[in-house]
């Protein structure tokens, strides 16, 4: 239905911003969580608050028609949901502990593309130095990806650290490292640019860029498009 069948959950919408936050405690049986953002999201993060558990990382943007799953503190590859792609108005949840159990309280946080703020999608590495470029019709700030074939962790870049080309400092969402710098300059294996209209890749190394799908979360620098949705810079 376009309220969700668990009327309890509180919602917190942003559709400008395209993102939204979800409280809720689980039925014990499938069910629908309405999101509040008039439109398909991208993408999807549910956490039991409970019990111990993965944060279930939700993406119709790997597979065409498959609600595909990662898990963002694990390095693992994804799979196959098995859950309903989500809707303009709800978003499907399945009664096990990480999702819907009874009576467990949960948070949600859901993610919808935002021309010239927000972009998530994917991407496929071509594995040479001059690598993959990412189009994201804006100039990001802050950028997140995670292989989806194979064990590599999810790895993050933004403008503060690294605030000319090449970017090269990372953070590691799955590990509870120190941020890495120890790869800077040509080849080394977290490398890349941010660009007016997107991001490129300039390692070689299976993290980002190796012949393999890649998802990403990015957000923009200069969070302005015009009415033809072409994004704008300072003057």
């Amino acid at each position: 239905s376009e309220s969700g069948n668990n009327p309890a959950a509180v919602v917190q919408a942003n559709p400008t911003a395209g993102f939204s936050i979800i409280s809720y405690t689980g039925t014990g049986s499938s069910g629908t969580i309405a999101h509040g953002l008039g439109a398909i999201p991208e993408v999807y993060i549910i956490k039991n608050r409970d019990a111990e558990s993965n944060f279930e990382v939700f993406t119709n943007q790997i597979v065409t028609g498959e609600n595909s799953v990662l898990r963002i503190d694990t390095a693992g590859a994804k799979a196959d949901s098995g859950v309903t792609l989500p809707t303009s108005s709800v978003i499907t949840v399945t009664q096990g502990v990480n999702q819907n159990g009874d009576g467990v309280k949960y948070i949600m946080y859901v993610f919808k593309n935002i021309q010239g703020y927000s972009k998530t999608g994917s991407y496929v590495g071509n594995g040479n130095a001059d690598g993959t470029f990412v189009y994201t019709g804006f100039k990001p700030a802050w950028v997140m990806i995670k292989r989806t074939s194979g064990s590599e962790n999810w790895v993050i870049w933004d403008n503060k650290r690294d605030p000319f080309n090449n970017f090269y400092h990372v953070l590691l969402a799955n590990a509870a490292s120190v941020e890495d710098t120890t790869n800077a300059g040509s080849g080394g294996r977290y490398v890349g640019d941010f660009l007016s209209n997107g991001f490129k890749l300039r390692n070689t190394h299976d993290t980002s860029n190796s012949s393999s799908t890649y998802v990403y979360l990015a957000f923009a620098e200069r969070p302005f498009v015009s009415s033809t949705g072409t994004p704008t810079v300072a003057r």
